[in-house]
């Protein structure tokens, strides 16, 4: 009875582990796509901002 509980628990334990590790790497990849994401689109503003002021 006790090794069960003790495997079920283990079992749950590295479920967890495994949960909070895909929510580590999901939030990885959304915060660096939204750092791209700013990164790419302040560049665009730089570029337009530059054809306003800077007409080439």
């Amino acid at each position: 009875m006790q090794w069960i509980l003790q495997s079920a628990s283990t079992c749950v334990f590295t479920q967890i582990v495994e949960v909070t590790y895909m929510i580590q790497v999901v939030f990885k990849v959304v915060y660096y796509q939204a750092k791209t994401e700013v990164l790419f689109s302040g560049r665009q503003h730089i570029i337009t901002l530059s054809r306003v002021f800077l007409p080439i």
